[in-house]
């Protein structure tokens, strides 16, 4: 319950550094209240923290376009190896970001600070390989990944498109949508950087055979603060 309310505020941060205090304060609200967030971070999955460490990391990213001080970038290379060791899986929302660098020339950045966020990002997830090779020779966790894998599809392929948008909400979906086309002409960085949070996990949750309810559970945020 506490992550998922620190969550919230995390929201209320990002909404108001990317647009103003009333933008945050009803994204915060929208998530509060959106089934999708409260049932899974009540059930104490690793999806909860995810989601916490994934939307820190998106606010960390959105500090330094707007300040172009390299110190943000460096603390989202922190964030991103948080979310990893939260679930394995948010390494994924690695592709967002170097989408969002690849398609924003409006945000200039460095090489070498993004080779110093890799950098720090590779410290910060060091304790988890570092603690399996120390603990012995299993091949438990490699059986796991290659049974994750190949293993049989568990779901229709339609499986997030009739499920995860009603616990998201359909009107905070189509007022998101509703909101990117009125602003298409007037689009910004800002923009970009929610799309691409919330379209690399879709592509990858939608080609990956595994389909679990809670996986999609970090595009809620940017959909939060889109649809405010």
């Amino acid at each position: 319950v506490a992550i998922g309310v620190i969550t919230v505020f995390t929201v209320y941060r990002l909404g108001s550094i990317l647009y103003n205090p009333n933008v945050g304060i009803l994204a915060a609200l929208i998530l509060a209240i959106m089934p999708y967030h409260v049932v899974v971070t009540r059930q104490v999955l690793l999806d909860g923290p995810l989601v916490l460490f994934s939307t820190l990391t998106l606010y960390l990213l959105a500090r330094f376009a707007l300040t172009g001080n390299p110190i943000w970038l460096h603390a989202a290379g922190v964030g991103m190896g948080l979310t990893f060791l939260a679930k394995e899986t948010g390494i994924i929302l690695v592709g967002a970001i170097y989408s969002f660098f690849a398609l924003s020339s409006e945000v200039y950045v460095r090489l070498r600070d993004l080779v110093l966020s890799f950098i720090l990002m590779v410290i910060m997830i060091l304790p988890f390989p570092l603690s399996l090779a120390l603990a012995g020779g299993s091949n438990v966790g490699q059986q796991y990944f290659v049974w994750q894998l190949f293993r049989r599809p568990n779901h229709t392929p339609d499986f997030y498109l009739t499920v995860v948008p009603q616990a998201i909400g359909i009107l905070v979906i189509f007022i998101a949508l509703a909101g990117l086309w009125l602003l298409r002409r007037e689009g910004t960085w800002r923009e970009k950087l929610l799309i691409w949070w919330i379209i690399v996990p879709v592509v990858f949750f939608q080609i990956w055979p595994t389909k679990g309810f809670q996986y999609l559970l970090p595009i809620a945020p940017p959909l939060a603060v889109l649809a405010s």
